[in-house]
């Protein structure tokens, strides 16, 4: 399923807590990819300013809510993501060995990035 995310579309677990709000995108390398050992091809980086922590959110675990709001869902509880420290940043992404896409506001028709 391919979905669409914007710059600060908001992002809440599946217990309805709101963990913050999309920030960017971070695709490690291909050849590091491993789902078993919980090394996803793709993170949501999440900022909550509340809180003051961000979360790196594998795409696995990310859908859009149908409705004219700007919505994503998680498919996992809070208690998830604390377990897994999701508030870690991935070590490929503080030594900088993968891509980092930068996400666009909605009204930025031009600039949209679709996610597998």
């Amino acid at each position: 399923m391919t979905i669409t995310i914007h710059k600060m579309d908001e992002v809440w677990t599946a217990d309805d807590f709101k963990l913050g709000m999309a920030h960017c995108l971070y695709y490690r390398p291909e050849d590091q990819v491993r789902p078993g050992e919980l090394l996803y091809a793709a993170y949501l980086e999440v900022v909550n300013y509340q809180l003051g922590d961000d979360y790196f959110v594998p795409l696995d675990f990310i859908e859009r809510v149908d409705g004219a709001d700007s919505r994503l869902k998680l498919t996992v509880p809070l208690k998830t993501v604390m377990n897994r420290t999701w508030s870690r940043r991935p070590e490929f992404v503080a030594r900088k060995l993968g891509r980092r896409a930068v996400l666009t506001y909605p009204d930025n028709t031009e600039a949209k990035q679709p996610v597998a």
